[in-house]
């Protein structure tokens, strides 16, 4: 089930990917949000280059296929 708990592991597990996989980029927020309606999670992503100062924001919608 989608609950806070999931939703917090969900967070977590991308925080954890993107200092594994890329270390270039330094975040500054991860926003996970469960569309019930719609059966999907958003995802926004906002961070910025470790060499720059402009943000940079980037979502990303999961949805079920079935």
């Amino acid at each position: 089930p989608m609950d806070s708990i999931t939703l917090h592991s969900i967070k977590k597990n991308i925080q954890v990917a993107i200092n594994n996989y890329e270390p270039r980029i330094i975040v500054n927020d991860i926003k996970v949000n469960f569309i019930e309606d719609r059966n999907s999670v958003n995802i926004t992503v906002v961070f910025r280059l470790d060499n720059q100062s402009r943000e940079i924001e980037s979502t990303v919608v999961l949805e079920r296929l079935r």
